[in-house]
C-alpha cells in the first residue's frame, strides 16, 4: 500500500508573544486522510499552532509546509472553523449567504469548491439555506460554519474548539458529522472532549507549549500529567497518539 502524502509538516516551530514562549520546538507531521484530535489545556498553544498553519503569525524559528507549500499559498488548501465567530444577531444574513462567503477570493488548483447547496446538504442543513442565521440553534450555526469551510473545497479542515458552548446532543451530532467528513478529508480538531472524540479520530496529539506523544499510541496517566499537570482526570480511549517526531526517512 502506498503511504499517504504529507498534508502538513511542521518542523521545529517556536512562537512567542511579547517575549513569552507559546510554542517551543514543535514538530508535527499529518498525512493526507488523517483525522487528528489536538488536545491540551487552555493557553497551551493549540490556537497559535492553527494560526501558524494559516500563516497568521510569524514564528521565531521553524517552518510550516502545507502539501509542500509555505503558509501564504498553503492556507488556500485549508478550510478553517475558528473558535469564536462574532456576529451581530440583528444583521440580516441568511445561512446560505454565510456559506457563500467561503468562495470570496478563492484560487487554488487543489481545491474544488462546492456549491452552497451541496455544502449545506453535506452537513444536513439543505433546507435551512434561506433561514436567517440568527434564528439557528448553536449546533446549526456551527454546522453552517463547517459548511462554509467545506464550500472552499479545501482538502484540509482545521476546527478550533467547534463544540464550545454546545449542548451534548449538538456535540454528538457535530462529531458524527466530522467522523463522516474524515473519510474524505484531512481534519485536525482542537478539543477538550477527548472521551467523546477519541472513538472517532485516528490519531491524538497533546500540546502544552511543546508537543507530547506516547509511542504505544495510548494516553497514559503519565503523559496526561505532563500535559495537564498533576490531578488530571484520566481519559480512556482507543485512539493512537500521533508520533509527531517521525523520522524523516521513515
Amino acid at each position: 500500500m502506498t503511504e499517504a502524502a504529507l498534508a502538513i509538516e511542521v518542523e521545529g516551530l517556536s512562537v512567542a508573544y511579547d517575549g513569552e514562549a507559546v510554542l517551543e520546538n514543535v514538530s508535527l507531521r499529518v498525512r493526507e486522510g488523517d483525522f487528528l484530535a489536538l488536545i491540551g489545556p487552555n493557553g497551551g498553544g493549540k490556537t497559535t499552532l492553527f494560526r501558524s498553519l494559516l500563516g497568521l503569525v510569524t514564528p521565531e524559528a521553524g517552518s510550516v509546509r502545507i502539501f509542500g507549500l509555505g503558509p501564504a499559498l498553503g492556507r488556500l488548501l485549508i478550510g478553517y472553523v475558528p473558535q469564536h465567530v462574532h456576529f451581530d444577531p440583528a444583521f440580516p444574513i441568511r445561512a446560505g449567504e454565510v456559506v457563500d462567503m467561503a468562495r470570496l477570493g478563492l484560487k487554488s488548483a487543489r481545491a474544488t469548491p462546492l456549491s452552497t447547496g451541496a455544502a449545506l446538504e453535506r452537513v444536513g442543513l439543505a433546507d435551512r439555506a434561506q433561514a436567517p442565521f440568527a434564528t439557528l440553534s448553536g449546533g446549526q450555526r456551527q454546522k453552517v460554519f463547517v459548511a462554509r469551510a467545506l464550500a472552499t473545497g479545501a482538502p484540509i479542515l482545521l476546527l478550533d474548539e467547534p463544540t464550545a458552548h454546545l449542548d451534548p446532543g449538538s456535540v454528538e451530532s457535530l462529531y458524527d458529522l466530522l467522523a463522516a467528513l474524515g473519510r474524505e478529508r484531512t481534519i485536525i480538531i482542537a478539543t477538550h472532549d477527548v472521551g467523546m472524540i477519541s472513538k472517532r479520530v485516528r490519531s491524538v496529539a497533546c500540546l502544552n507549549r511543546t508537543l507530547h506523544f506516547h509511542e504505544s499510541g495510548e494516553l497514559t496517566d503519565e503523559l496526561l500529567s505532563r500535559v495537564y499537570g498533576p490531578g488530571h482526570r484520566p481519559i480512556l480511549h482507543d485512539a493512537r497518539v500521533l508520533q509527531a517526531h517521525e523520522h524523516k526517512h521513515a
